[in-house]
């Protein structure tokens, strides 16, 4: 079972079924500041003494639970990583630094490597721009930019 725990009334918001740890009898919680699911704090339960314990050791953690957690910031970064992208082929389009078409031959040459980073799989998205074939604004220039960000992500976060 996991809980939602408010760190500064120590109250429990919601409880919800979950991954039991057998191995140490300990439940893990999430603790939330007032909802915000960016601070929390991960708590095991230690059942025969009927208290919450901040777990400070990683190997307490079902090792798939952090995997998700790291998919999910994976996933956060590759969001914003292609909005700025976005932002730079709009920039370039306004200021007539590129046609509508151009920016359609980028999006084209790199919307499975899109695909794919924004859903957290940046080793797949690698590999993809890697095979990815230039045609007239998406340029080799433009590609190698991108792989090198990529492979910068990468080499910093897994």
């Amino acid at each position: 079972m996991y809980f939602k725990v408010d760190i500064v009334t120590g109250l429990i918001i919601e409880a919800s079924i979950g991954v039991i740890a057998p191995e140490n009898n300990f439940l893990i919680i999430e603790s939330f500041d007032r909802g915000l699911v960016s601070n929390y704090q991960l708590f095991k339960y230690d059942v025969g003494n009927e208290v919450f314990i901040p777990i400070t050791n990683q190997s307490e953690i079902n090792p798939l639970y952090l995997i998700d957690q790291a998919y999910l910031q994976h996933e956060n970064e590759g969001v914003n990583y292609f909005r700025k992208k976005r932002a730079e082929l709009v920039l370039l389009y306004k200021t007539g630094q590129l046609t509508a078409a151009g920016v359609y031959e980028i999006e084209e040459g790199l919307s499975v490597v899109k695909s794919l980073i924004m859903s957290g799989d940046w080793m797949s998205g690698l590999n993809n721009v890697n095979t990815s074939v230039v045609n007239g604004a998406y340029t080799q220039e433009l590609k190698d930019i991108i792989i090198q960000e990529i492979t910068d992500y990468i080499t910093n976060n897994y």
